[in-house]
């Protein structure tokens, strides 16, 4: 078990990374950051996966974080591909008489698209049930009815990453004087240095040996 995983970290949470490498990168590519704020999404191998506010992704160590605000995730129903692509198989009529509830699972909402309407279009998930992550990072995978009408009504930059047409990456500001902030601050740093301690030990036992 690496760092990354040791962390547990939940999708959406608010990062601070202190990597000047990273932010330097972000901004070349047109994500200026205010305030280096990202939105965690998964685990890639020993690195975290974040995306700005405005959808440009990075990996990072875990040794570059230096700040974290804990968030809810966000839950939707997606379709995961393996059930999409046998639906493809289906006649037209086919696929509208056995469409229902059963074909979706819950998934972590990751990042999303908007159209130049200003409507949520491409959504990005890490499903709930890992069985259903068939590739490591964030899956596009279309939703119900239902959590698009939920996702149109919160996908904001202050909730999570949003691409939007033609429009330029976004900082993502937040106030760092609140007390559950301070708070959330205080746990994560106790985090990583317990982490770190555990890790040690192993690490020296295959040095020297």
């Amino acid at each position: 078990m690496n760092l990354a995983s040791l962390l547990s970290i939940p999708p959406l949470s608010k990062i601070q990374v202190s990597s000047k490498a990273v932010i330097r990168d972000a901004s070349a590519f047109g994500a200026p950051m205010v305030l280096p704020f990202w939105y965690f999404q998964c685990e890639w191998e020993c690195l975290l996966e974040l995306r700005s506010p405005g959808g440009y992704m990075a990996r990072v160590s875990p040794l570059d974080v230096c700040d974290v605000v804990l968030a809810d995730p966000l839950i939707v129903d997606a379709m995961p591909r393996v059930r999409f692509l046998q639906r493809l198989s289906l006649s037209p009529q086919e696929r509208l008489s056995s469409h229902g509830a059963h074909l979706y699972e819950p998934a972590h909402v990751m990042w999303v698209a908007k159209d130049k309407w200003g409507r949520v279009d491409a959504v990005h998930v890490r499903f709930v049930d890992g069985a259903f992550n068939d590739v490591p990072g964030p899956i596009a995978c279309g939703v119900s009815d239902e959590s698009r009408a939920f996702l149109n009504t919160v996908a904001k930059r202050d909730r999570l990453p949003v691409v939007k047409c033609r429009d330029r990456a976004s900082s993502c500001s937040l106030s760092r004087e609140r007390p559950e902030y301070r708070k959330a601050r205080q746990d994560f740093s106790t985090l990583v240095r317990s982490s770190v301690n555990v890790i040690q030990p192993s690490a020296a036992g295959h040095v020297s040996a």
